[in-house]
């Protein structure tokens, strides 16, 4: 059961959602607020608040400055191979452990495996992008961050001392379990975004 105080934290929550449509500088209240909320506290959820809520902000940005589309399929392009990479080559090849203590599954086979499905997506999908260093190096990048998200979200797991983030998808540890890398890739993207790097450049349908 929620308490008076956490139901006005989603009222805030969908508050700053509504005006930074039309002010981008409520995202970085959001984000200042639950900061301060987490060290003040010393409780981990206002940090998840903000990790879990970020994206969805990047995404009205995307949808703000008519790109939405264009984003989406890039996040999909590269989490998904790369999730399905990790699980293909890391069941196959197996081999030493990235973090055992974190992610107990994760092995360096699975990792490049997911960036290499990564780059060959990429590759098809962009069909029509210069296929060369920078291209190759993005994608890279991309991948990384996204299997990044999903050692963090098995950290934060561990913290909380939960097995599964959910119960809604049986046997796959949860909702989580399923988007951490978009989480974690999404707001990177925004990131790069806002400091003006030009995705089109480099990804052409």
């Amino acid at each position: 059961k929620l308490s008076l105080v956490e139901y006005l934290h989603i009222i805030f929550i969908q508050f700053c959602f509504f005006v930074s449509a039309k002010i981008d500088i409520f995202i970085f209240v959001f984000i200042f607020y639950y900061l301060v909320l987490t060290i003040l506290k010393k409780n981990i959820k206002y940090f998840g608040i903000i990790y879990i809520s970020i994206p969805f902000f990047c995404f009205a940005y995307f949808q703000n400055i008519g790109e939405l589309l264009f984003y989406l399929i890039l996040i999909l392009t590269i989490t998904i191979p790369s999730d399905v990479g990790g699980f293909i080559f890391g069941k196959i090849i197996k081999g030493p452990k990235i973090f055992f203590r974190v992610s107990p599954k994760k092995t360096w086979s699975g990792f490049l495996g997911g960036i290499l499905l990564s780059i060959l997506s990429s590759m098809v999908v962009f069909s029509h992008s210069k296929i060369d260093y920078n291209f190759f190096t993005l994608v890279f990048f991309l991948s990384v961050v996204s299997q990044l998200g999903d050692f963090i979200e098995s950290y934060y797991k561990r913290l909380c001392k939960v097995k599964e983030s959910g119960t809604m998808i049986p046997g796959h540890g949860g909702i989580l379990d399923r988007i951490d890398g978009a989480l974690l890739l999404t707001t990177v993207i925004f990131i790069l975004n806002i400091i003006n790097l030009n995705f089109k450049e480099f990804f052409v349908f």
